[in-house]
């Protein structure tokens, strides 16, 4: 093959990976904005946009996030210092519209160059064809597909990507021959750069790291074993020279020192363990020469366990790093327990019990530890061995993984390619040895469609949008796209109300805002608002999560008492469209605040909802509330009869009924606490009767602040 003849099949993968990552592009780009993917995108976006005009500073403490007191944000500031590395040229062009316009693109161009990554890993263990054969499964599956669409301004989009790099330097230093230096600095530089990008990324170097130690210690020649552990040594070193300048001296009020959750000493601990475990291998290897392999790996192991045990008795807080990382993977938290990502593959709320998991990652998710058996089984006599028993261990590891929590199928998608690609080209060699050679080929193809046919049908509706798109033929947003849309119509009714600069360190504003916690990051960047919680949920730290929880929970007093002690003022709600189990309760504010008419509300003046549009039953809609003290209103009426209060509100082309009412006391006396003023009204604004007697009353703008007490009508 000539060496452009090389490069048509990496060029090709790449164009049609960007293609199929590119199809949602009708419900990002809207006119003069960007519409970004998810909730994530858009808090990686206000530190993009933070690091545009502060570079080379970054945004490692955010006074708008768990206001008033901020917080630290819990991710690395790696992958969005390379995205405002990217969008800087644009911004310098055409400004923000054009920096955001840019970075919608960044996933979709880190999900192809994992395709091509990829086919070069499945290139140096299993050939050109069955190479090719990965790397076109890989553009097709909709879980990699999904985190690296354009839009989705995610980490996750990168985490695949350095994966792929990470397992192909793993690949490449296995190869069989020579140990090659640079191939286990490029591995461990790999390493340390992923979990730079995401500490959850261990779970990935951990698998490379016992398929990297299997086959050192398989070596039949001590010395080759011993030299393999060498390099490693080397190789954790340069890990942690590269890690602890980010790491080191780090702080966080909710997560011990060497928290595995975040940037902390465990980081560099990890890497200097395993630098001083690789090299007391790599010595134990060269003054036991004469040990079989089985005690060399007993001894190995038995060093291991000595460093952990070492590291445990001096560093106490180790033991409490990995409670966390284990009750985060397990979803033991309360927050982790609630976000969708965190869910599995097998999640029987959305399908039959395995429909995401062939949506996903395809039917061959369900046959690959088969095909990973088989794959090992092959090859046990091969020189390749031990690189086709990474590449089964990653699979298997990283596909239990998203069964637990389905991010992971992020990267389980890479295993999955690798497996069945490699399965697949197995088959059709099979195929064309037997004497129906047409007609067997011919179900290896069918039978492989069949298996992709779940996960290509991912890609029908952006498919459908697009070619509508560019038909000019007008085509219907779902209840996703809607929902998303009306947020942000939400959004800049807020913004009009004063935000804050996203761009520098200058105070945030002295109000924030009280919303449903999966609101937070798209909340913050629209409105330049200080949110009270946000997408991180407790992991910022507890006490505004439950305070949260109490003001959704309680009643209008109780809640009140929450929006006063972080200095809330404005409060978002969205609609229940399935109302859970928890916010059924008639006196709960979230449903109070739902329902209509409103009823007795005395501080919640409701200032926005959500045009009127055609809706399905999933789309979500929006109501803004303005704290306020409300007006006291009182007279006179028959001792011991109700009055009542009503008004029709507007707001916008929405007309919502408000309601209040009280009984009089032994004298007469009737007090009602207002929250809406006159102004506010569709119609004659707020209508009072007790009985028979109806009368008015005038509450101004100026009266729902402070305590001001007016004179009702006389009802008796």
């Amino acid at each position: 093959m000539t060496r452009s003849g090389r490069w048509l099949a990496p060029i090709g993968l790449f164009t049609v990976a960007l293609l199929v990552r590119l199809l949602p592009w009708t419900t990002v780009y809207e006119g003069a904005r960007t519409l970004f993917m998810g909730n994530d995108a858009y808090y990686h976006m206000r530190r993009v946009r933070f690091g545009l005009r502060q570079f080379p500073d970054w945004l490692d403490f955010d006074p708008y996030l768990n206001f008033p007191t901020g917080a630290r944000p819990i991710w690395p500031p790696l992958f969005d210092g390379l995205a405002t590395l990217f969008v800087m040229p644009f911004d310098a062009i055409g400004g923000l519209a054009a920096a955001e316009r840019a970075a919608a693109l960044i996933p979709a161009l880190m999900g192809a160059a994992c395709v091509v990554t990829l086919y070069f890993a499945a290139q140096r263990v299993f050939g050109e064809a069955a190479a090719r054969i990965t790397g076109a499964m890989l553009a097709v599956l909709a879980a990699h597909a999904w985190y690296s669409q354009i839009g989705f301004l995610d980490h996750h989009a990168a985490t695949a990507w350095f994966a792929a790099v990470m397992l192909w330097a793993a690949l490449r230093w296995m190869a069989p021959g020579a140990p090659r230096r640079n191939a286990s600095l490029a591995l461990s530089a790999s390493q340390a750069g992923a979990v730079l990008l995401w500490p959850g990324m261990l779970l990935h170097l951990a698998l490379v790291e016992a398929g990297v130690v299997l086959q050192a210690l398989r070596r039949a020649d001590s010395d080759e074993g011993a030299e393999r552990f060498a390099q490693r040594a080397w190789g954790h070193l340069l890990a942690f020279a590269l890690v602890a300048p980010f790491c080191l001296g780090q702080t966080w009020p909710q997560w011990g020192e060497y928290s595995a959750n975040v940037l902390s000493r465990f980081q560099p601990w990890l890497f200097a363990l395993l630098a001083a475990h690789a090299a007391l291998s790599a010595a134990f290897c060269r003054a036991r020469p004469e040990l079989r392999a089985g005690r060399r790996a007993t001894g190995v192991v038995l060093i291991a366990v000595g460093a952990v045990g070492v590291s445990a008795a001096l560093l106490p807080g180790l033991l409490e790093s990995v409670v966390d990382a284990w009750r985060w993977l397990g979803k033991q938290e309360t927050f982790q327990s609630r976000v969708i990502e965190s869910r599995g593959m097998l999640d029987t709320r959305v399908g039959t019990s395995t429909w995401l998991l062939q949506r996903n990652l395809s039917g061959f998710a369900l046959l690959l530890p088969v095909m990973a058996a088989a794959l090992l089984w092959q090859g046990r006599r091969e020189p390749d061995r031990d690189a086709r028993g990474l590449v089964a261990l990653w699979s298997v590891g990283l596909l239990l993984a998203a069964l637990q929590q389905r991010r992971f199928g992020n990267s389980a998608a890479l295993g999955v390619a690798l497996v069945s690609g490699w399965a697949v080209y197995r088959c059709w060699v099979l195929a064309g040895r037997q004497r129906g050679r047409v007609a067997f080929r011919a179900a290896v193809v069918l039978a492989t469609g069949l298996a992709l046919t779940p996960t290509l049908r991912a890609h029908d509706g952006p498919l459908r949008r697009s070619l509508a798109r560019l038909g000019g033929e007008p085509m219907p947003l779902d209840a996703y796209q809607q929902s998303r849309r009306n947020l942000l119509e939400a959004a800049s009714w807020l913004r009009a109300r004063g935000g804050g600069d996203l761009a520098s360190r200058a105070a945030p504003p002295s109000h924030a805002v009280m919303a449903p916690w999966h609101l937070g990051h798209r909340l913050l960047y629209a409105t330049g608002l200080p949110m009270v919680v946000g997408n991180f949920g407790d992991d910022l730290g507890p006490a505004n999560f439950a305070l949260h929880r109490r003001y959704m929970h309680g009643d209008e007093q109780t809640a009140v008492q929450q929006l006063d002690r972080v200095g809330a003022r404005f409060v978002v709600i969205e609609s229940l469209n399935e109302t859970p189990a928890e916010l059924r309760g008639a006196r709960k504010m979230y449903r109070r605040l739902n329902q209509g008419p409103l009823a007795n509300l005395g501080s919640h003046r409701l200032r926005y909802v959500t045009p009127l549009r055609p809706r399905t039953q999933r789309t979500r809609s929006y109501r803004i509330f303005e704290r306020v003290s409300g007006a006291e209103v009182t007279g006179r009426a028959a001792p011991g009869v109700t009055v009542e209060a009503r008004m029709l509100v507007r707001a916008g082309d929405v007309a919502i009924r408000l309601q209040n009412e009280v009984t009089t006391d032994d004298d007469g006396r009737y007090r009602l606490r207002l929250a809406q003023a006159s102004g506010d009204a569709l119609r004659d604004g707020w209508q009072l009767s007790a009985g028979e007697k109806t009368g008015t009353v005038e509450v101004g703008v100026e009266d729902l602040t402070g305590e001001h007490t007016l004179s009702g009508p006389d009802l008796r």
